[in-house]
């Protein structure tokens, strides 16, 4: 037989069935996170550039970072690190948790900080 001509009836219902068990999976999923209480963060996500997206890693583990941290995730010379962290202060990403010149550190801003504790508990 030619491609034209083939029976493909069984392949397509096992495809469309694949599909459905998929999205019923998704649809259990979302409910189950929804019945715990979790939001959906997609809006304050898209808000954030790429950046502040994988700095939110650190703050999965310590509540508060200090600008040499940021420099060791990018790859960024101290005085570099220093005013991206300054930058994100005055953008409302990020708090000073510590304002000592010598060992200041920065917290998520309050908005931010949710999507990283609602993942962790």
């Amino acid at each position: 037989m030619t491609r034209a001509e083939a029976d493909i009836t069984g392949w397509v219902s096992y495809f469309i069935e694949g599909v459905a068990v998929s999205f019923e999976k998704v649809r259990d999923q979302a409910e189950s996170e929804a019945a715990k209480g979790v939001r959906d963060q997609t809006r304050i996500l898209r808000n954030l550039d790429a950046r502040q997206r994988k700095a939110l890693a650190l703050f999965r583990r310590s509540r508060e970072i200090t600008a040499k941290e940021i420099g060791a995730l990018f790859g960024f010379q101290p005085r570099t690190a220093a005013l991206l962290c300054q930058r994100w202060v005055e953008s409302g990403f990020l708090d000073v948790a510590n304002a000592a010149r010598k060992s200041r550190r920065y917290r998520l801003n309050h908005v931010y900080e949710v999507m990283v504790v609602g993942e962790s508990g």
